[in-house]
């Protein structure tokens, strides 16, 4: 009982996001039907910092998360847990489709033998996580890596230099999805795009799952999305019904024009979202089938 009652009144973990110009923070309470923003803040980083996601000057990041969750409004961020997004060029996504009667050890020593061909990074770099979504015929295998490395220089930072406690670290993607706050867990093909700090990153989801996702200039996005609807359509036997555009409207203008050409299916500009309001709203989603990469 008091333990229940330790884990009811116990504070959210605060939603953390780090790219290359800046690191944002949120720390909100309440439900995923009415969230309540309780801090948040966002502080720009001087270049080197951090540079294409990875992590180059630790003390001085960690500083200036120091400064950060210290700063936010209307009030400082004094809690330990946190959900971390990572930038999209930390993160690589695929989707294997499998016989359906592959059980664990084989769908394991399949990935072992196919992941260093498929993602850019080598078998013993890899720090990965898999979701399996079965269907009639098959199962879809989605897999999330990132450089252990990487992630461990991530964890180090904010555990070590920060005295933070990472319980989670999730791809951009992820956060940016229920910030935006659509339904992605219908059985149809939804795509939301965005502009990050490098490149224009996109994401179908199926199912409330991750089918494919990429990042792309914006003269290759439009031929990138459309070769994924033409996988996901054969595939899924499902459509692709809706493309969401997540950015300011300039961009969103040229995202939209540049992909309208391109498909026939309705594409919507929404508002532009900050990821660490993504990531923090993951602390009051129930759904416990996400990927986590810590």
């Amino acid at each position: 009982m008091f333990s229940f009652l330790h884990n009811l009144f116990k504070k959210k973990p605060f939603g953390l996001y780090i790219c290359d110009e800046y690191v944002q923070a949120t720390l909100l309470n309440g439900n995923m039907k009415q969230p309540k923003i309780i801090a948040s803040g966002q502080k720009a980083l001087p270049a080197g910092i951090v540079q294409n996601g990875t992590i180059m000057k630790r003390e001085e990041l960690a500083d200036i998360i120091k400064q950060l969750l210290a700063e936010t409004k209307p009030q400082p961020i004094k809690v330990k847990r946190c959900i971390l997004a990572l930038p999209a060029s930390q993160t690589f996504e695929h989707v294997f489709f499998l016989e359906k009667n592959l059980g664990s050890p084989q769908i394991q020593k399949f990935l072992n033998e196919e992941l260093e061909e498929t993602l850019p990074l080598s078998r013993g770099e890899i720090k990965y996580k898999i979701k399996i979504m079965p269907l009639t015929k098959t199962q879809i295998v989605f897999v999330c890596a990132m450089d252990i490395n990487s992630a461990n220089t991530y964890l180090e930072t904010l555990k070590k230099n920060c005295n933070l406690d990472p319980e989670i670290i999730e791809p951009r993607h992820l956060g940016m999805a229920r910030a935006v706050q659509a339904d992605f867990t219908q059985d149809e093909g939804i795509i939301i795009v965005d502009q990050s700090e490098t490149k224009i990153n996109w994401v179908l989801f199926w199912k409330g799952k991750i089918f494919d996702s990429n990042a792309v200039s914006i003269e290759d996005l439009p031929e990138d999305i459309v070769a994924s609807i033409i996988y996901f359509e054969e595939k899924s036997r499902r459509k692709v019904t809706e493309i969401l555009v997540a950015a300011d409207q300039e961009k969103a203008d040229i995202i939209i024009k540049s992909l309208q050409s391109a498909v026939k299916v309705p594409i919507t500009a929404v508002p532009e979202v900050a990821i660490a309001t993504g990531a923090g709203l993951r602390a009051l989603d129930r759904n416990g089938n996400q990927i986590n990469l810590v």
